[in-house]
């Protein structure tokens, strides 16, 4: 039966993937990563009283053709630290904080204005609080089977991100640049694991909705709704080591404007945004000692279908866990 049940669960992502992929049109959201909002707590069972301290450091590039014309291009380099903070009150259910500090460099190409003066260069420098996401996982069905060593559960998840970041700074020309959404999101998906020796095997799927932004210049911009999905593979190579390879994907939809700023006229769809992202994310990970993780991955585009002129760039990862019991 667990066999069957993940076989149904993996059919079920692919025929999604598959369908969005050739049914949809591609769009993507600036906002929204690839699979497991909640990855960083981790996928293991949850073991009673226990609690995780983590630190994970993103590094991602990506780029678009200007909202408001057909010639600037718009660039950015976002520097992530996301702090983890997760506690098991039961041996079913994991709390937990998402705290990202987030710095984003971001910039235009000169590109022309009405004569006499043009536009040239615009830029911006950020860094502060992004939006807090806190959340839960609870593992509803689990299937240990402790002769055999190996086991499958099957757990649902859900967060609430917060607008802590600001998205009121008047130095910064584009809501693409802020450190914040200035809007609530939440997110409700599925996580089913399986482990079987040194083997490891995990697949997820997670829905991500956003609200609009009711403060400050860029009121009524809304970042995209997505689908976001993995599937994971973990081979304990030794017994501090294990190596990782996952396919990761996002869908989304294109951002949305309900109030006429000067960027996009009054209700419609922002251009350059929205589509289809597939990822390829190896990794590693090193126990150092014990209840101290290191790991390292990187998210490497393999397929976008991406609407208008969008490109976007590995995103790497490193981070460390701390467990406390």
């Amino acid at each position: 039966m667990p066999k069957n049940l993940f076989r149904l669960f993996y059919c079920f992502c692919l025929i999604v993937t598959g369908f969005l992929a050739n049914a949809l049109p591609a769009r993507a959201c600036s906002v929204c990563g690839c699979g497991d909002p909640l990855a960083s707590a981790g996928t293991n069972i949850p073991m009673s009283g226990i609690f995780h301290l983590g630190f994970e450091w993103d590094y991602l590039t990506a780029s678009a053709l200007a909202d408001t014309n057909n010639v600037a291009i718009e660039s950015l380099i976002q520097r992530t630290l996301n702090i983890t903070l997760s506690y098991n009150p039961s041996s079913d259910l994991t709390l937990i904080a998402q705290i990202p500090i987030v710095n984003k460099q971001w910039w235009t190409t000169a590109f022309p204005a009405p004569p006499p003066n043009g536009y040239g260069v615009m830029s911006a420098y950020n860094t502060g609080l992004g939006d807090i996401n806190i959340g839960l996982r609870y593992f509803f069905w689990k299937d240990i089977d402790l002769d055999h060593q190996q086991s499958w559960a099957l757990a649902f998840s859900s967060s609430l991100y917060l607008p802590t970041g600001n998205s009121t700074n008047p130095n910064v020309p584009d809501p693409h640049a802020e450190l914040g959404t200035g809007a609530f999101g939440a997110s409700e998906g599925l996580l089913l694991t399986h482990y079987a020796g040194p083997f490891n095997l995990s697949a997820n799927v997670t829905a991500v909705i956003r609200s609009v932004n009711n403060t400050g210049i860029y009121a009524g911009y809304q970042f995209a709704n997505a689908i976001r999905w993995g599937i994971q593979g973990q081979y304990n190579v030794a017994d501090p080591l294990a190596l990782s390879l996952s396919l990761d994907g996002r869908y989304a939809e294109q951002d949305s404007f309900a109030q006429d700023e000067g960027l996009v006229p009054n209700g419609d769809l922002v251009p350059n945004t929205g589509g289809l992202l597939w990822d390829l994310t190896p990794g590693v990970n090193w126990a150092a000692f014990d209840g101290v993780g290191l790991y390292a991955k990187v998210q490497i585009p393999v397929a976008t279908y991406l609407t208008g002129d969008q490109t976007t760039g590995p995103v790497y990862s490193v981070g460390t866990q701390f467990t406390f019991r």
